[in-house]
């Protein structure tokens, strides 16, 4: 009996979290999230979007700072829709589509937020597109570098043609020559030395070998030497134990190296245990990968 009685309370002890774990509850939040980020100094998960209040905090700025129990808030400054959060040294920047009213609020596109001296900050006159205040960027930290990327040609107040990708040093911006001013670029990765980014392009440059994921050798963009052009699109790339993993709507009938998930070791593409499958159908499409 006593036995019985260890592998019983064992046996419950570890399903209990587990059951817990299955229950959903509710942030507080009253309309759409679109982006988010954990800032992994101060321990905190920002939520930025559509949203005007979160946990009863009313904000114009659409983002939510939580600490694991509650919301917080910033100061009202921008009103409109984030679209990317990223700390960056000691600020925090903000990207999106933003009204200058009725806070006055110097940017259309790019604010920081002063971790230190908590204030807002403009970064020039922030990421536009086209001769308009507008343009789309997202943001990663790679090697504490600042990237921009998505749908620009020109970033802050110098005269930089930025191409929809630049990289800021905390006072410089760096163009990386992307070779295109119309096709946006939708995420990024550095994997052994060198940049990859991929997108919805095709033939980039007129080279038929240069579709959908592209790197940058530090001089020019040339293509991975994988065969993605019967592919529909790639939805995320990331760098695991030392290999590049990439997933999105591709198929190996269609002449690309997998179904949906693909690694790279730096010099052969493989495919990952079978690829993904849905119902038995190998359309599937993976849409983002994180490593945790």
């Amino acid at each position: 009996m006593t036995l019985k009685r260890i592998i019983i309370f064992i046996m419950i002890t570890n399903f209990a979290p587990v059951l817990q774990a299955q229950n959903w509850l509710s942030m507080n939040v009253n309309q759409d999230i679109r982006n988010f980020f954990i800032d992994t100094i101060d321990n905190v998960m920002y939520a930025g979007g559509l949203a005007t209040n979160f946990g009863g905090k009313h904000t114009y700025n659409g983002i939510g700072i939580w600490n694991g129990l509650s919301w917080d808030t910033l100061p009202n400054k921008l009103s409109g829709d984030p679209s990317s959060i990223c700390r960056y040294r000691n600020k925090l920047y903000i990207s999106g589509s933003f009204n200058k009213l009725p806070f006055n609020c110097p940017s259309h596109s790019l604010m920081s937020w002063d971790l230190v001296n908590h204030k807002w900050d403009s970064v020039g006159i922030g990421i536009w597109s086209g001769g308009s205040d507008f343009g789309s960027a997202k943001m990663k930290v790679i090697n504490n570098e600042l990237y921009f990327y998505g749908a620009f040609d020109h970033v802050s107040d110098i005269n930089l043609q930025s191409l929809n990708l630049v990289k800021f040093d905390g006072t410089n911006w760096i163009s990386l020559n992307y070779p295109s001013y119309t096709e946006t670029i939708n995420g990024i990765a550095i994997y052994k030395g060198e940049f990859y980014a991929y997108g919805q392009f095709i033939d980039l440059t007129g080279d038929p070998n240069m579709d959908f994921l592209i790197k940058y050798n530090g001089t020019n963009w040339v293509s991975t030497g994988a065969n993605f052009t019967g592919a529909h699109s790639i939805e995320s790339i990331v760098v695991y134990k030392n290999e590049l993993y990439v997933v999105g709507y591709f198929l190996k009938s269609d002449g690309c190296p997998g179904d949906g998930i693909v690694k790279y070791d730096g010099t052969t593409w493989q495919e990952v245990n079978g690829g993904f499958s849905l119902f038995g159908n190998s359309i599937s499409i993976p849409r983002h990968l994180e490593v945790f």
